[in-house]
This record gives C-alpha cells, structure tokens and sequence, in this order.
C-alpha cells in the first residue's frame, strides 16, 4: 500500500507510526492496516491523523496546518511589566518596613554634655 501526503505549508515534517519518514510532499510505502501519520512544523500546530490503508491502494492525505498561538510568557512586554511590577514591590516593602531614621546626638564639647 502507498501513502502519499502532502501539506499546505511547504518543507513540513512528516512521522507515521513514530519515524520521520520525510518532509511534504512525501510518499512512503507501508503494509495495509491502520497507521499514525504527524505533520509537523515550527510555528504552527501538529496534524494527527489515523489512516487505514488498503492492501494495494494508494491513500493520498493533505494535511492543514493552523498558525501556533504565541505563549504570553515569549512576549518581550510580558517581562517587562513584570520586572517593573517586582521593582515596585520591592521598593515599596523596603520603605514600609525600614526603621525611622533617627538623627546622631550631637556632640557638645570637651565635657561630654550631650544637646537633646
């Protein structure tokens, strides 16, 4: 039986049954029954697919792969408001919590006498 699998994005990986057997468009050789294909490309969503193949028949399978949706933990703005917002935590702790400064007695001369 004959697999024959292409994609509407070019160059996109393609494993059946767990090994890369190529990049789209491919066609690869496999015993009839049931077979586990995954296209796969950076910046986009995997295809999975069950396909069942006939004994001597050609089975043609184009898979379409959807745009990845970007994290907001890669998103440079995403880091940075969260570094001003622990910058500001951080100061506004430290000035709630610091001791009130207390001025140093002042000396008053030779005999020890201290000015309050």
């Amino acid at each position: 039986s004959t697999l024959g699998i292409s994609c509407d994005r070019p160059n996109a990986v393609v494993t059946v049954d767990g090994l890369d057997v190529g990049t789209t468009p491919v066609i690869v050789d496999r015993d009839a029954g049931l077979h586990r294909v995954v296209v796969r490309r950076s910046g986009f969503l995997s295809y999975e697919a069950n396909v069942r193949l006939a004994p001597g028949e050609r089975t043609d399978l184009r898979a379409v792969l959807q745009p990845e949706k970007p994290s907001v933990l890669t998103r440079w703005w995403f880091w940075t408001i969260t570094g001003a917002v622990v910058g500001g935590v951080v100061v506004t702790t430290y000035a709630l919590t610091r001791p009130d400064p207390t001025a140093p007695p002042v000396p008053s001369g030779s005999l020890g006498w201290v000015v309050k």
